[in-house]
């Protein structure tokens, strides 16, 4: 059977429900800087968006050094939150599981960087389904070309019985 296929998904709100834990982890890192009662709608609305400019929207008095600080406590708890409280869309793990039986390699391609999507589509437990993984930024020991796709590193799929061809 040919390999050929290629699916591609994006990851946050395709995948992943991230809605489970990000509304919780941006109002904890909120709290921290001492911010409360931004409505759950206006949180999810940033869903999808660029961190950044969330941070800036809501805490505008701030700094842009202050605004990383942010990010990185969002990140934390979005860790922290994920490992109780994360969840595919149904039927995922069976769509994946379906699309390799029809003979097709799957991929995430997301805006995030590879180490928000290895975390999280492992939390997923979906990290063995998808073959492979387009981040926002190539990996450092590559070229810097954007286009091609990153192996999941998972094994006995491509020619060599190692990893998939891609």
């Amino acid at each position: 059977m040919s390999r050929n296929k290629l699916v591609i998904f994006d990851l946050d709100g395709t995948l992943n429900r991230t809605d489970l834990y990000s509304v919780a982890a941006q109002q904890k890192a909120l709290e921290e800087f001492g911010v409360t009662g931004i409505p759950e709608a206006d949180l999810k609305g940033c869903l999808g968006g660029r961190p950044i400019d969330y941070a800036k929207r809501f805490l505008p008095h701030l700094t842009h050094e202050d605004h990383l600080h942010y990010l990185e406590r969002e990140l934390y708890w979005e860790k922290v939150i994920m490992e109780k409280s994360c969840g595919s869309f149904e039927g995922i793990p069976e769509l994946l599981d379906h699309l390799h039986q029809a003979g097709y390699r799957t991929a995430v391609c997301s805006n995030s960087a590879r180490d928000y999507i290895v975390p999280v589509l492992t939390a997923l437990r979906l990290l063995d389904k998808i073959d492979a993984i387009q981040p926002l930024l190539p990996r450092p020991d590559q070229s810097g070309h954007p286009g091609s796709l990153t192996p999941t590193g998972k094994t006995g799929s491509g020619s060599d019985g190692r990893r998939p061809d891609l």
